[in-house]
């Protein structure tokens, strides 16, 4: 559709909780990074883990990709050849973003 400015995907999340994690954030903390491990967004517990926190993570990893099925699903407004491959992208992006084992098609 044209030229994006934000840190391309995909992005994945990570949790305070993790061995190994080297940051700044209290127990109970996501963060979402990039596929070079830059970290794009941080879910700050402020020290009280929440369960929203962890959808909150997944849905900002899964914009790219949302970002992307979007367009795709515009696209075959014109075409109704793309319709389906378009459908399949959408479906199994909200079910990334929504934590959803992902199913083909």
């Amino acid at each position: 559709m044209g030229v994006t400015s934000h840190t391309p995907g995909p992005w994945a999340v990570g949790s305070s909780d993790s061995p190994g994690y080297m940051g700044d954030l209290p127990r109970g903390s996501y963060y979402v990074a990039d596929g070079r491990e830059r970290v794009v967004a941080e879910i700050d517990s402020c020290g009280e883990p929440l369960p929203c926190l962890m959808a909150d993570a997944r849905l900002i990893a899964a914009a790219p990709e949302l970002l992307v099925a979007l367009e795709a699903l515009l696209l075959s407004c014109d075409s109704d050849a793309d319709w389906g491959r378009a459908q399949s992208q959408a479906r199994s992006t909200i079910a990334k973003a929504k934590g959803e084992e992902v199913g083909r098609d």
